[in-house]
Parts: structure tokens; sequence; C-alpha cells
């Protein structure tokens, strides 16, 4: 199982490197927030669920819905 502080450290990790505020927004999808100001062309987004250490059945649809932004 991942800590949830590592995830955490992700997360601030790529909202420094691409130059992403603070602020978030949630996102439509449950549990996911995305992250403002990043410089253009990148986005961080950070989602958690009340879930154990498995992937959330509706993962795929949510992982599209990310990577969709960049086309």
């Amino acid at each position: 199982m991942v800590p949830a502080v590592c995830g955490e450290a992700s997360r601030d990790f790529w909202i420094e490197r691409d130059g992403c505020t603070n602020t978030s927004s949630p996102m439509s999808t449950r549990g996911c927030v995305s992250y403002e100001g990043c410089r253009t062309g990148l986005a961080v987004a950070y989602c958690t669920h009340g879930g154990n250490h498995m992937v959330p059945s509706n993962a795929g649809t949510h992982i599209w819905e990310f990577f969709s932004i960049f086309r």
C-alpha cells in the first residue's frame, strides 16, 4: 500500500514543476481537482478515493478524461 503522503508529495512536485498555483478547482470526476495557472500545455490533476489500494472500476474513464485535455 502506498501512503497518502507519497501521493501528496508527487502532486506537489508536479505542481511546482509545471508552474501551477496551489489553487484548485473541482473536476467533473468525483474526488478530483485540477490546479490552476500551469504553464501552457501542462496540467496537474489530483484524485482521491475512499477505497483501499485497488484501482477504482471507473479509473479508465477518468484517465481518458484527464489525458483528453491535451488533444
